[in-house]
Order: structure tokens, then C-alpha cells, then sequence
């Protein structure tokens, strides 16, 4: 397979293919995919359903590989044992190959490829030895019918040393009770190896963030006021998903969701908003009776400043 991206830093290396036919029960024909490094971008011609893999190479003996569902319910993917199909080795060893089919539909009505989420990706954890947990996420998505692999950092938790209990889960992990349980059984038996939990500094960090927060929002009132032109609403990026298609940005009002077609860009990396982007929006709307998300509140027409 033809190497794709290596992400020597953090570990691992993407491959990706376009699977073609099957030639008997174990031959698999697979097609070498063109990519632009920079962007994402899939060049490649999708006019009926298509089945992509991508294949990741791990170089550090602590990341696994994992599938999410909607629930956020996390299975934990094996390595391939072995492979008849010729790969490009690192020049370090291998830890562990995992692969993930992503299936590329063509809409029955506006005929473009589009993936469906949570099957158009899945995730890279890194446990180290120091209790610090980071997730990664490798997805195919499709923006208006142009199909892009996209690479990014998602999460990131610290596990502490308990004396009373073991170890000790920041509340963002408790709350993934799915992958809790992942970190809690890794961890159990090499909690003296991790920090000791300071509860004092932990509750300085959290009334830390809410500060910053709070701040942020009122620099964009004062923003909003100094420009005195009430039409004008100002946003700043917090955080996207690209596997998910939306993210989060602050408004005068507080925080607010944003999905990706309602993002306008100018330039050719697929829709999204960056850390600390400033932005602009047409409209902000109340979330009402939706039970599955905790946003408040949900940013229209939003493009860059």
C-alpha cells in the first residue's frame, strides 16, 4: 500500500486505498489513491458506491485502535496477524496494523459521494505511561461531494494517582463511560506510576477555564459594542470535528454549535472552523427539545472574518 501520511510524531503511520473487486475468497484488488498532502483531498472520481481503507501502522507500543458508535459505545479493533499484500515498512518496528473499510455512497437524489458518520472513521488511542490519554481521529468525509481523508487530535485526558482509590479519572473521561472503562482497565494495575491527583490544583485549572471563557465572551460583546453596527455578530472558533461535521464556537451569547454547511471558507481545506478563528454570523438560533445535544444554541451562516 501506498503511504499516505506519517505521523512519526505522534506514532503512526495512514495508508490508503480504493478497494476494486475480489479475485476469489482472498485476493482483494485494491487501487493506489491519489492525495494532496496539504488538504486532504481525495482525487479520486466516485460516480457509484465505493468501498475505501484505510490501513494505520502504529510505532509505539502503546496505541490501540478503536470503532465508536453512535452511542459512543468503543470496540476495540485487533492488529492484523500478518498480510499477503506488499506494505511500505517504517524504518522503525511495527507494533500493530488495523484497517477500516469506509463506505462511499452516491445520494439517490443530488447524485454526490457522501460518508455517514460514525462509519466514516475511527480512532487512535494513545495510553502512556504517564497516565496522559490522546485520541485521534482518520476520517473520509465528503464537503459538497469532494471527498477529503482528514487527520486530527480530538481529545485529550490526564489519569491520576489515588491513594484511596487506584486512580483517578478526570470528570470530561467519566462522562465517556465507554471509554472509562478502557482507561480504567489499562491503568488499574500501573497507578504508581502516574501523577498524584492534586485536588486543589485540579479546581484551580477548572475555575482557570471558566474564567477564560467568560472572558472571551465578553471581549465579543465589547467587539460587538465598538463596532455599533447591531447586524454585525462576531464569533471565535473553539473546536471542530471533521468525522462529525460540526463544531463549536463562542458568540456574545455563549457558546454555540455550527455544522459545516453553514460555514463559508475561501480556501480549499473542506469546511470547518480553526482554535481562535474570528468569524462572523448571520444569525444564532435556540436549540429547543433536542435531547441529544447539550448546545443552547446554533450559529447560521457563519464565514470568516
Amino acid at each position: 500500500m501506498q503511504l499516505i501520511q506519517k505521523q512519526k510524531y505522534f506514532g503512526f503511520e495512514i495508508y490508503l486505498k480504493k478497494e476494486l473487486s475480489k479475485e476469489g475468497k482472498n485476493n482483494l484488488l485494491l487501487k493506489d489513491i491519489e492525495y494532496d498532502y496539504e488538504t486532504g483531498l481525495i482525487f479520486e472520481n466516485v460516480d457509484h458506491d465505493a468501498t475505501f481503507l484505510i490501513e494505520i501502522h502504529t510505532l509505539k507500543g502503546s496505541l490501540i485502535a478503536v470503532e465508536i458508535d453512535k452511542q459512543k459505545n468503543i470496540t476495540q479493533k485487533s492488529s492484523l496477524r500478518g498480510s499477503t499484500r506488499q506494505v511500505v515498512s517504517s524504518k522503525g518496528k511495527i507494533f500493530g496494523v488495523y484497517q477500516k473499510r469506509v463506505r462511499v455512497k452516491i445520494h439517490n437524489q443530488i447524485y454526490i459521494p457522501y460518508t455517514t458518520y460514525p462509519e466514516n472513521h475511527f480512532k487512535i488511542i494513545d495510553l502512556d505511561s504517564r497516565g496522559k490519554v490522546t485520541i485521534f481521529e482518520i476520517a473520509i468525509i465528503s464537503d459538497n461531494g469532494i471527498l477529503y481523508l482528514t487527520f486530527q487530535k480530538v481529545h485529550e485526558y490526564q489519569v491520576y494517582n489515588h491513594e484511596e482509590e487506584g486512580i483517578f479519572l478526570c470528570p470530561d473521561l467519566i462522562k465517556w463511560e465507554s471509554l472509562c472503562h478502557l482507561v480504567g482497565d489499562f491503568y488499574n494495575d500501573k497507578s504508581r506510576k502516574l501523577p498524584r491527583h492534586d485536588y486543589d490544583l485540579m479546581q484551580k485549572n477548572n475555575l482557570l477555564e471558566f474564567s477564560t471563557t467568560n472572558e472571551l465572551i465578553e471581549r465579543i460583546k465589547r467587539a460587538e459594542e465598538k463596532l455599533g453596527d447591531g447586524d454585525i455578530k462576531i464569533a471565535v472558533g473553539i473546536w471542530f470535528n471533521f468525522a462529525n461535521r460540526f463544531g463549536m464556537v463562542a458568540t456574545s451569547q455563549g457558546m454555540a454549535r455550527v455544522y459545516y454547511d453553514q460555514i463559508s471558507r475561501n480556501d480549499k481545506f473542506p469546511k470547518h472552523v480553526k482554535e481562535s478563528e474570528k468569524l462572523i454570523y448571520q444569525e444564532l438560533i435556540d436549540i429547543i427539545g433536542n435531547k441529544d445535544t447539550k448546545f443552547k444554541r446554533e450559529v447560521r451562516g457563519l464565514s470568516v472574518q
